[in-house]
């Protein structure tokens, strides 16, 4: 049982852990094969349940990778949203937002604002677009929005910001 259970551990990124000496112990002083059985189904059953947390946890990681990786391709999309998402994804829009908030600590439309704003950010650094033209090309359509969303994050505006960016050149 445990050679199994090594191989099965060699196989997946979360281990299943056992102590196995301890569990042989507990065999060992048994009289009879009723109390080894039960002791091997407990054994068993800790092992699946192990097993299935891990496949529940990988495919919640699997789902916030692909939500993050469609923000990523798509931040530029102006009707980008945790609904459209959801709906690419054939998903509850409620399941997809909580699972996301779970592992992330945000919501799905903050974590869009953060990519968009740091994309704006770059392109205010290194290309010589208007403001308005970097908000449209990061997915905002609203010029007082983008300059609200921009200020709280970084403390002030894209035109000051683009401003100390010149001065500190």
């Amino acid at each position: 049982m445990e050679n199994v259970v090594r191989e099965m551990n060699s196989r997946t990124v979360r281990q299943v852990s056992l102590d196995f000496k301890r569990q042989v112990q507990h065999i060992m002083r048994q009289e009879t094969l009723e109390p080894i059985y039960a002791l091997f189904l407990d054994i068993f059953q800790d092992i699946q349940k192990q097993r299935t947390q891990d496949v529940k946890e990988q495919s919640n990681q699997i789902l916030i990778d692909t939500i993050k990786e469609m923000i990523e391709e798509q931040y530029k999309d102006l009707n980008l949203s945790m609904q459209s998402i959801a709906a690419a994804m054939k998903l509850s829009s409620a399941h997809v937002s909580k699972q996301f908030r779970l592992h992330e600590s945000m919501s799905i439309s903050e974590y869009i604002n953060d990519v968009r704003l740091g994309k704006a950010l770059m392109l205010l650094e290194t290309k010589d677009y208007s403001i308005n033209r970097i908000m449209e090309m990061v997915g905002y359509n609203n010029e007082s929005y983008f300059f609200k969303l921009f200020k709280k994050k970084f403390g002030i505006t894209p035109k000051e910001y683009r401003f100390k960016t010149v001065v500190h050149e």
